[in-house]
C-alpha cells in the first residue's frame, strides 16, 4: 500500500489533517495498518509490546494518541530535586 509507505514520513497530526481533505483519504486514515506504523515510529515501545497493549485499547489510533500525548513526554530518566530522598527514577512504559 503506497499510502502506508508515505505515512511513515508524516506525523500523527499530519495524518489526521489528511482525513479532512477528501473521503478516500479519510477512509485510508482510518486504517489500522497506518496507525500501527505510527505507533512503531513513536519508538516508545517495541513492536511486541505494542501488539500486547492493543488488546486493551480500542484501536491503534487511540494507542498512538496515548503513546504520543502521555507516554513519550514522561519516558526517560528523572532525577529528584532533593538527592537525599532518592537517586534516579526510571519510567518504564510497560508498568504504567
Amino acid at each position: 500500500d503506497v499510502f502506508a509507505i508515505i505515512s511513515r514520513f508524516l506525523s500523527p497530526s499530519d495524518i489526521c489533517n489528511l482525513s479532512f481533505c477528501c473521503k478516500s483519504l479519510c477512509d485510508l486514515v482510518g486504517s489500522e495498518e497506518i496507525w500501527l506504523a505510527q505507533c512503531e515510529l513513536v519508538k516508545v515501545l517495541p513492536l511486541s509490546e505494542i501488539l500486547q497493549w492493543r488488546t486493551g485499547i480500542s484501536s491503534y489510533k487511540a494507542l498512538c494518541r496515548f503513546l504520543v500525548e502521555v507516554i513519550k513526554p514522561v519516558a526517560g530518566i528523572w532525577v529528584q530535586q532533593n538527592p537525599e530522598l532518592g537517586n534516579v527514577v526510571y519510567v518504564m512504559p510497560g508498568f504504567l
